[in-house]
């Protein structure tokens, strides 16, 4: 994917001048009082970085630092699903898909985990101590038409009632 298609896919601005490309994109907080600056770049090994930058005057060092983390951490989430095409969704030792009790879920409930990254999925087994807990690897398309599928199902369901 160009950084132009990028661009195109999180919204934001592309810019390239002498060399430099980057997405300037509207995340984090603006006011009068207060200016944030995103943007993503690419280094020489391929990987996109998120860049965050606020200045505010009333404000010390250690909340706008972490203010431009939450940032980040935003922008590199939808970084990582504008860039995937598998979804790891977590499941129970049934293998069913999961809530974040454990209990067996369809693709569309509201407490399902799943992420775009493989390792963010291994990670959140790992750190909540799941030993029970595992993922299955699904097409990004299969999962957003399975999820919509039982939303509509869903809906027509409490329609009907």
């Amino acid at each position: 994917m160009t950084m132009q298609e990028l661009a195109e896919k999180l919204g934001g601005n592309y810019w390239e001048k002498g060399g430099l490309k980057r997405i300037y994109l509207d995340r984090g907080y603006n006011t009068r009082k207060m200016s944030t600056k995103t943007f993503i770049w690419q280094n020489e090994a391929g990987d996109y970085i998120v860049s965050c930058r606020i200045e505010c005057p009333s404000q010390g060092y250690n909340w706008i630092s972490s203010q431009e983390q939450d940032v980040k951490d935003g922008v590199y989430y939808e970084l990582e699903r504008a860039l995937s095409d598998k979804v790891f969704v977590i499941t129970n030792e049934n293998g069913d898909y999961c809530d974040t009790n454990g209990d067996s879920v369809e693709l569309n409930h509201h407490d399902i985990k799943y992420f775009y990254s493989e390792d963010r999925a291994k990670c959140y087994i790992k750190e909540e101590n799941y030993l029970v807990l595992s993922y299955k690897e699904l097409e990004r398309d299969f999962f957003e038409e399975e999820q919509e599928r039982l939303d509509r199902l869903e809906r027509t369901q409490t329609n009907s009632l």
